[in-house]
């Protein structure tokens, strides 16, 4: 938590600069680093305010690369603790979140769209209920 705050405190700064902060969120996210380890990293990251996220698409679409790549049991255990950095953000900054992220299917900078798979919209639906108990909002 304390080097997702300090990454944080250092790009508020303009120490860090997007493309580099992009880096560092690549890294963080990794599948090398441990599900919980990630997960802290984007609470202190992220503590308090989701503005960062709203203005840097390329930024959520790392942490939904992320998510996107997380094992069931692994997605379970990371929930709370998303839910607990998403739940301090104000809800019109949850809302904004929401419609980006309806948006992203493959638009992130590491995730490229295999052009035989196609997206099974059922399959998509499941993951609504989900994402809402994330972004603490209520489905439509």
């Amino acid at each position: 938590m304390v080097r997702g705050r300090a990454t944080r405190l250092l790009h508020d700064q303009g120490r860090i600069p997007m493309a580099d902060l992009l880096v560092h969120a690549s890294r963080a996210l990794s599948r090398a680093v441990p599900p919980a380890d990630a997960a802290m990293w984007t609470e202190g990251l992220l503590a308090g305010s989701g503005l960062l996220l709203v203005h840097q698409r390329a930024l959520l679409a790392v942490l939904d690369t992320w998510l996107a790549e997380l094992g069931a049991a692994d997605f379970d255990a990371m929930l709370p603790l998303l839910r607990r950095t998403f739940s301090a953000f104000q809800p019109a900054e949850r809302r904004a979140m929401g419609e980006m992220v309806r948006g992203l299917r493959g638009a992130g900078p590491q995730r490229q769209a295999d052009p035989v798979e196609e997206i099974d919209p059922a399959r998509a639906e499941l993951v609504m209920p989900v994402l809402a108990a994330v972004l603490g909002v209520r489905e439509r």
